[in-house]
């Protein structure tokens, strides 16, 4: 828990922080020619600068020296995000801030939940230490994250543990054990604070957000806290991902098929297309032999693309060229057996929904996660 003095010394770092994004804002501004694309260079040169990226940039070099000479945390930069996207005044970029979520989560509730959940179930925890796992699915600039780390580790480090026997002993077992685990994960003799950050960052911590400035911004967060920030900002990659956390696909539900509930009518579709297109997908289900499992689909990164594309896909009768077409049953099961024979213009329209909708798929993304025994 945050201390009065700690809370008061991180607002003033905030006010500051917000105050040098402020002015970095204003000289984007200039070479930018919308709002949202000043505050995405803001944010790219605020992390090559934290990371000490080079750039070639002449445009780059007013916002660097602005961060270089108030050389505050890169998490204190990083929450100015929200706070800029707010400064935006357009109705388009108004939408895109209340559509990615990007509002500020007090560092009060922050710690509540963090020592309410995560060191709850670390207390809990019988495992390796690099077998916990954090997951954050709307991450954000990362503060659960980063707090999470920061208290993972004060917990570790201040576990009385002495060895008998090459043996973790300790009145708390759990914890005992996770810092017994780091201690034989390191050189011999040592276990400093700086290990087990590195440690906790490299293996435990995973999130999701559906707006790609904060992921950059959050595996920037999390790597400046480690010994090695860019290597370890290259590693985040496969941790902290660009998706939207509630729309995707699981084994069951591909296996069960495209069900009804995909052919309703939205916006620019047409009602006669649809009731035609849910009659004809019933049809193909009820022919449909497949009993595959998931597992053994041949592409199932596009199967799941696939059976979430069915839920937004544009209904309307076949046009002229005779190309338009929806995706029923029968295309789900090609997919599914010989993903090849799809066609070419189909498979670019599953590939364009799901870049435009942040498809996520937590089975294929993170099956360390929710499937911890793979």
């Amino acid at each position: 828990m945050l201390f009065p003095h700690a809370m008061t010394t991180q607002h003033t770092q905030f006010e500051q922080a917000q105050a040098v994004m402020a002015s970095a804002l204003n000289i984007a501004s200039k070479i930018c020619d919308e709002c949202a694309e000043a505050v995405e260079h803001v944010c790219r040169v605020l992390v090559e600068c934290h990371l000490r990226l080079e750039s070639h940039d002449p445009d780059d070099v007013p916002i660097r020296d602005l961060i270089k000479a108030n050389p505050l945390g890169m998490f204190a930069y990083a929450s100015c995000y929200q706070s800029m996207l707010s400064e935006i005044t357009t109705p388009t970029s108004l939408s895109k801030r209340k559509a990615h979520g990007a509002y500020y989560t007090p560092t009060p509730l922050v710690d509540h939940i963090v020592e309410r959940s995560v060191l709850k179930s670390f207390d809990e925890f019988t495992g390796q230490l690099a077998g916990f796992r954090v997951c954050d699915p709307a991450v954000g600039v990362g503060a659960f994250l980063l707090r999470s780390l920061h208290l993972l580790t004060d917990q570790i480090l201040t576990i009385p543990f002495r060895e008998e026997g090459g043996k973790a002993q300790s009145d708390r077992g759990p914890l005992a054990r996770a810092r017994g685990s780091l201690i034989h994960q390191t050189e011999p003799g040592s276990s400093s604070k700086q290990e087990s950050i590195d440690t906790i960052i490299r293996n435990c911590l995973y999130g999701v957000d559906i707006d790609p400035i904060a992921v950059m911004l959050c595996r920037a967060v999390l790597a400046c806290e480690s010994s090695q920030p860019r290597q370890m900002y290259e590693h985040l990659a496969a941790h902290i991902k660009v998706g939207n956390a509630v729309v995707g696909a699981t084994p069951e539900l591909i296996e069960r098929g495209i069900t009804s509930d995909a052919f309703v009518v939205l916006d620019g579709d047409d009602k006669r297309a649809v009731s035609y297109y849910k009659k004809r997908n019933t049809k193909e289900r009820r022919a449909s032999t497949l009993v595959q499992p998931h597992r053994d689909d041949p592409d199932k990164k596009l199967a799941a693309d696939a059976w979430c594309a069915a839920f937004v896909w544009r209904m309307h009768m076949t046009d002229e060229s005779g190309e338009w077409d929806a995706l029923t049953q029968k295309h789900l099961d090609t997919i599914r057996t010989q993903p090849s024979k799809l066609s070419a213009w189909m498979r670019d329209e599953i590939n364009r929904l799901a870049r435009e909708h942040s498809f996520f798929h937590w089975h294929l993304e993170f099956p360390e996660v929710i499937c911890p025994q793979s």
